[in-house]
């Protein structure tokens, strides 16, 4: 089966959501503060209800979703995130990773290769994105230190910058045209957005 460059990328966001929820997910085991865990669980929540959101528009297209590791061997953001050690440093790399994606998505919606109704699909994800954004940095500005925090959100937005150029490259070589072309928009525009906690 030939896939289109809109299933690889709706492919992609799947297997992200499931990612995230089971990341996210762990850490329900470790944490005693019941705020957080009541925090966390809602927010395992969505991102499995994300996954199921991009799963039926697959189905809607005529595909299933499949495991592609775009980038298996090399490191990346989810290696980090599996790797990470404090819930403070966790949920601000978490927080990281959520600030890219409105960006992303709307840069992504500019792309020619969509089918009909795809455009407010992503405006809707967006919209379901900025509570994760919000109830973590209020957490954390409640919860610790202004310069540790502060201190840990430089490191993890770097690592999530690096990995994000890494990953538009990938797109640039790729043999897929359209990534191509979303993967050169992506990098010449990187430099515009900041990722400030």
């Amino acid at each position: 089966m030939k896939y289109t460059t809109e299933f690889k990328i709706l492919n992609d966001y799947f297997w992200a959501e499931m990612g995230a929820g089971l990341l996210v997910g762990k850490w329900l085991r470790k944490v005693e503060d019941f705020d957080l865990v009541d925090k966390l669980l809602a927010h395992t929540q969505d991102e499995f209800e994300h996954a199921q959101f991009w799963k039926k528009r697959i189905l809607q297209l005529g595909f299933k979703p499949v495991q592609i590791h775009q980038l298996e061997g090399k490191p990346n953001y989810f290696v980090y995130l599996n790797s990470i050690k404090t819930i403070e440093e966790f949920l601000c790399a978490v927080h990281a990773y959520e600030k890219r994606i409105p960006w992303h998505l709307n840069l992504e919606k500019t792309m020619d290769f969509w089918s009909d109704g795809n455009d407010q699909l992503m405006t809707e994800m967006i919209r379901q994105e900025m509570p994760h954004i919000n109830w973590i940095k209020n957490y954390l500005t409640s919860r610790y230190d202004t310069s540790l925090i502060t201190e840990i959100f430089s490191k993890v937005s770097s690592i999530e910058n690096e990995t994000y150029i890494e990953m538009m490259k990938w797109y640039v070589r790729s043999d897929d045209p359209n990534l191509q072309k979303l993967g050169t928009e992506a990098l010449l525009k990187a430099s515009s957005f900041s990722l400030t906690f």
